[in-house]
């Protein structure tokens, strides 16, 4: 068999650097992935290479611990899932002298969107009823529409999410 391909290093060359992950690749030859820091100091960033350019999207926002990107268009809209974490004991008494580390925490996803270079949580951006969660966008297409899962009454269903233009 002759060999029939060219391997080009996407490797951010970071300090602190644990993993490297080339996920996704659009029609315009961009490439998304994921950049893991080293497991001691935690973390990572979501990394575009656009033209032979490393840029690093957000990956935390207030309340959001972590995400995850899952697709991108030509328009460089990226979809994926957040992390929140909620304490199970109540915010005043976590405040209060009374509350003991260990806290009980429990992760909650949320579907996320970057645009601009900025992350939204979807259910910030979107009508859906208060008793629905969008957990997870797994597509984008160009005209900007995305697929995912919602959570309603502890059932999980898919979900079809069309922007509206001014």
């Amino acid at each position: 068999m002759e060999r029939h391909g060219k391997v080009t290093d996407l490797h951010p060359k970071v300090n602190l650097h644990e993993s490297w992950a080339a996920s996704f690749i659009n029609s315009k030859g961009d490439i998304l992935g994921m950049h893991r820091f080293d497991s001691s100091v935690g973390g990572h960033s979501v990394c575009l290479w656009k033209n032979g350019e490393l840029s690093e999207w957000p990956t935390e926002k207030p309340g959001v611990f972590s995400a995850y990107p899952f697709s991108f268009n030509d328009l460089d809209q990226a979809v994926g899932s957040g992390d929140l974490y909620v304490f199970a004991q109540t915010s005043s008494r976590i405040q209060s002298l009374e509350a003991k580390p260990p806290y009980e925490v429990h992760p909650v996803t949320h579907a996320v969107l970057w645009l601009d270079g900025k992350m939204f949580d979807l259910n910030d951006l979107t009508d859906a009823p208060s008793d629905c969660v969008l957990d997870r966008a797994f597509r984008i297409s160009n005209k900007g529409w995305i697929v995912g899962t919602v959570v309603q009454d502890h059932k999980r269903m898919g979900f079809l999410l069309k922007p509206i233009l001014e």
